[in-house]
């Protein structure tokens, strides 16, 4: 690959990560409207038991997710505005 390709890459891979986890938290939050929806005559412990593990297992997975592929784009283009026109 020439430094075109692979800077067009390094730069749009983490979009791609960060768009993605987004649409995962956008589920996540379906499952929970719907869940919500169905619990009647389900324990209140049970609800707060289901939405903590929603909220531990997947959210923060995407956050962290999404949060490592920011900083990573944010290296990217530093290192593109250093080397393209000497910025530090």
């Amino acid at each position: 690959m020439d430094i075109k390709s692979n800077t067009k890459h390094d730069l749009l891979a983490p979009l791609c990560n960060i768009r993605a986890f987004n649409e995962e938290l956008k589920h996540v939050a379906q499952i929970l409207e719907s869940f919500a929806d169905s619990q009647s005559g389900t324990t209140r412990q049970e609800i707060s038991d289901t939405c903590k593990q929603l909220a531990n297992d997947d959210m923060l997975m995407c956050t962290d997710a999404i949060t490592r592929a920011s900083d990573v784009l944010e290296e990217k283009i530093t290192e593109l505005l250093q080397s393209a026109v000497g910025l530090n």
